[in-house]
Parts: structure tokens; C-alpha cells; sequence
């Protein structure tokens, strides 16, 4: 069945997938999850309607030669696949799982048009506690610093493998840009003074911060006519506290929870010149 999704829907209405484990491939040193051949990771995506919280989920049916090629992502790892130009008959899209303080790579091949890319994640250095939803833009300097790796190793994992190929940067996308436009609501909610919504059950944390949290997710998808192009969506809200100064609050209506989930940033990853839209 062929998929649905298309660039306009990508820029104006919030993509949620639903869980799809991908395939699961041995790791090269342990942290390479190489798709050697893109045929073998194909699926069908479809977005269904909006739904009331402003979303349209993405289901994923592998198998059968669907026309998207998925890229999926394991904690603290990296994956990466072989795009080729053109791409296998029946192929027009590409999507990786959501990005939650991932970054997504995409190398040019010298002397080809085929593409790799990559997706690389480091879970365990992500900012503590509640931080990282407080400052959606916050990545740790560890952390940035493990995500180039993953994708210097990777690289080398395809040179090796490939007598002759010379990579060439095309282009990427982190989390400090994919989060620009979450990261300007949550600022502007901190600046109302509004704080974390609390929660008396929970265990006391030094690392906790009161202030408002963004709830969301980030997806990449690359579209294929007569060349590969990838963009990102931002989407999400967020969920604060209002002082009881604050008009609203006179009435005790002081907790806003993420109820309707809206765009927040978009762009361009590849071809360059990259672009980021805060919606």
C-alpha cells in the first residue's frame, strides 16, 4: 500500500509512530547496526486523520517490499543504511525512528550519488532529571562529543568495508537545532513565571528543576524525486504551572497539561543549505 505521507503533511501536521522494533542485525564493535541492504528494512507507513490531540499516527507494516526504507535506532548506538540514487523499484520514502536527543547524519559517497546515513543516539549522557524537557535545546557536552564518534567509527566501518569509498559530510541535524522551536515555548512559559506542574507522589530529586516541561517528538523523513531530500518536524506543547496571580489561576485553573499537540519547528537537512523553521 502505498504510503501517504508526502512533505506538505511532514510540515504542517504532527507525526507520531507508533512502536515498530525494526530489524535487529549483529553490531559490529558492539555499536554499528549496519543495513547493508536497504530491501531488507523496508516497510509500508501510513498516517492515519488527526486525531482530537492534534496528532496523526504513523503504523508501520514490514515486510512485502513497501516503498519506505526504515532506519531504526538503539540506545547508546548508532545505525546507518545505504541510500541508493535511484533507489530500489518501489521505494520513494525514508523515515528513522523519533529522535529523543539523537542526531541524524547524512554522508555523500565521492564519485557516486548514493547516500549513507546514520542515526546515533546517546541515551546514557542525556542531561539528568527532568532537565532536558525543561531545555528541550540542552545537549551535554559528552554527549555531543559520543554522537560524533558513534558517526567517526561508523564511517570507518563503511571504508573498510568498501575498498576505494571516500565519505564526504552532506549534511546532519542535533538535537540543539531540532529542538530550537520547543525550546523558544518552553522559554517563553518560563518567562510568564510558570514552573513544573508538581507532583506530590514522586521521590525528591536534587537534580529536578521547577520549571515548565515540553512534551513531544521529532521525526526525519527523506523523499526521493530524482534525488534524495530529508526533513525534520518538531511537534509538541508544553505542560506548566500558573502562578496564582495569574489571571487564569484566580480560579484555580493553574495546572495545563499537554492537551493539543501543534508544530513547533521544521527544516532542511539535506541538500544543503540546511533550514530550521520555528512554527
Amino acid at each position: 500500500m502505498p504510503s501517504n505521507i508526502t512533505l506538505a503533511l511532514l510540515q504542517n501536521t504532527p507525526l507520531l509512530f507508533a512502536n515498530y522494533g525494526g530489524v535487529q542485525l549483529p553490531k559490529l564493535r558492539g555499536e554499528h547496526t549496519l543495513y547493508g541492504n536497504p530491501n531488507a528494512i523496508r516497510v509500508d507507513c501510513t498516517a492515519a486523520a488527526m486525531a482530537a490531540n492534534g496528532v496523526a499516527s504513523v503504523t508501520f507494516a514490514p515486510g512485502g517490499g513497501g516503498d519506505t526504507i526504515y532506519l531504526s535506532y538503539f540506545n547508546d548506538q548508532i545505525s546507518s543504511v545505504r541510500l541508493t540514487d535511484p533507489p530500489p523499484a518501489g521505494v520513494t520514502l525514508f523515515t528513522t525512528d523519533n529522535l529523543s536527543g539523537c542526531k541524524f547524519f547524512v554522508d555523500r559517497i565521492t564519485g557516486s550519488n548514493d547516500l549513507i546515513v546514520y542515526h546515533a543516539n546517546a541515551r546514557a549522557l542525556s542531561p539528568p532529571s527532568n532537565q532536558g524537557a525543561a531545555n528541550p535545546t540542552l545537549e551535554t557536552v559528552a554527549a555531543t562529543a559520543e554522537l560524533n564518534r558513534l558517526h567517526t567509527a561508523a564511517q570507518g566501518d563503511w571504508t573498510a568495508a568498501n575498498a576505494g569509498m571516500v565519505l564526504a559530510a552532506g549534511g546532519s541535524v542535533d538535537k540543539p537545532h531540532y529542538q530550537m522551536g520547543p525550546g523558544g515555548k518552553v522559554q517563553h512559559k518560563r518567562g510568564m513565571g510558570r514552573t513544573r506542574i508538581p507532583n506530590p507522589t514522586e521521590q525528591a530529586d536534587p537534580n529536578r528543576v521547577n520549571e515548565p516541561e515540553w512534551v513531544g517528538g521529532t521525526v526525519i523523513f527523506g523523499f526521493y524525486n530524482a534525488g534524495w531530500q530529508f526533513h525534520y518536524q518538531s511537534w509538541g506543547a508544553v505542560e506548566y504551572r500558573r502562578p496564582g496571580k495569574a489571571p487564569k489561576g484566580w480560579f484555580g485553573n493553574r495546572n495545563v497539561a499537554a492537551a493539543t499537540m501543534r508544530l513547533a519547528g521544521r527544516g532542511q537537512i539535506y541538500p544543503l543549505p540546511a533550514t530550521n523553521v520555528v512554527v
